[in-house]
């Protein structure tokens, strides 16, 4: 289970999952915290699971509920906020040959670019952290609340994404040319057309479309992505893509392998109207 946000400090989403399941009570449960590369740490840990032990299969489920993090009144982030879960499941392959490669790169001395500063340990929620404060372009948030200085964000992924996706295409011995789709984080629209421009991949191998659907579900960006654009090709035919992802950390991710002839892949829309009122 792959999450920012946990239903209660103790225990964590994956054991509420597991009783609300009905689960068998040899079945393993891991919380991971995570955010925008969530889906494809996830990954790793599972393949990681899988290849290490004799697990046959492991369910990695990530969610996001994003609004909760950003203010109605932040035209910086809110606008952009959307909640969404996806549910993997990985399976051993039979063949040797099949496998996923990952690459994974961090930097924490950027971390204040995209931070949500108080609610934790180093910064408890108080009355003082709650107080609203507006900034010089008219939006208002609290400490508790998401801040993001977009251009530092901006900056960080056309200067390493790029190369990350490089890297991950020399280890896992493919090239970049024979990559179907690169199926990423989505956090808008005009990032993604700039970051496809800049690594000279098509536009129609690199969607953009989730966000101003979906919005910004974090971890489950890539799910989200992978159902809306491919999921009935992925029930019948099989792809060599990559997969991205980059966000709060400063974090980069990126896995490469191939995707398809599926048992379901499936996109289902919440009637959700806002962060707060949903339809019954």
């Amino acid at each position: 289970m792959v999450a920012q946000q946990a239903d209660h400090p103790i225990p964590g989403n994956s054991k509420v999952i597991h009783g609300q399941l009905g689960l068998s009570r040899h079945t393993h449960c891991i919380d991971q915290y995570e955010n925008c590369i969530g889906f494809i740490s996830g990954l790793y840990t599972a393949c990681s699971l899988i290849v290490g032990s004799g697990l046959e299969e492991v369910a990695v489920v990530t969610t996001d509920a994003g609004s909760c993090y950003a203010n109605i009144k932040d035209r910086n982030t809110y606008p952009l906020c959307g909640d969404a879960a996806g549910v993997a499941v990985v399976r051993k392959s039979e063949s040797s040959e099949d496998k996923i490669s990952f690459v994974f790169a961090h930097d924490g001395s950027r971390r204040e670019a995209l931070m949500v500063p108080a609610g934790g340990l180093r910064m408890p929620r108080s009355a003082q952290t709650a107080k609203m404060e507006q900034d010089a372009a008219g939006n208002y948030r609290s400490l508790e609340h998401l801040h993001m200085d977009g251009t530092a964000v901006f900056q960080f992924v056309m200067e390493e994404v790029p190369s990350l996706v490089e890297e991950a295409c020399a280890y896992a011995g493919v090239a970049k040319a024979d990559i179907a789709y690169h199926l990423t984080h989505q956090p808008n629209r005009f990032m993604l057309e700039k970051l496809a421009d800049l690594m000279e991949v098509p536009r129609e191998k690199l969607f953009n479309n989730v966000v101003e659907h979906f919005g910004n579900s974090s971890p489950s960006t890539i799910p989200v992505n992978i159902a809306y654009n491919l999921g009935v090709k992925l029930l019948t035919q099989e792809f060599l893509v990559c997969l991205s992802a980059f966000g709060g950390g400063l974090s980069l991710a990126s896995a490469i392998g191939h995707l398809g002839n599926l048992a379901f892949c499936d996109l289902i829309e919440h009637p959700g109207k806002g962060a707060i009122h949903y339809e019954e």
